[in-house]
């Protein structure tokens, strides 16, 4: 996980800005072979959600609780479907 967060730390300082989480959205819509990019308010709102102390920073522990609750989410959807 440290490895992924500070590759996407592009400005290296430590904690993403709203322009390094935009492209790792957008990375991750891609690699989920949709053709749509999100929109700049589906950006902002999952930002937001992330951020969780509302610093205007992501910080490695929110970008993995982040990622939790993403493959949670995930994991759930697929069981429901299957079930």
């Amino acid at each position: 996980m440290v490895d992924l967060f500070t590759q996407l730390d592009d400005s290296n300082d430590g904690v993403l800005d709203r322009e390094e989480m935009a492209q790792f959205i957008t990375d991750i819509v891609k690699s989920m072979g949709l053709s749509a990019a999100p929109t700049a308010e589906t950006l902002e709102e999952i930002f937001c959600d992330v951020d969780y102390d509302g610093n205007e920073e992501v910080t490695l522990k929110e970008m993995e609780g982040f990622l939790k609750e993403l493959i949670e989410k995930t994991y759930k959807s697929i069981i429901k479907k299957y079930s």
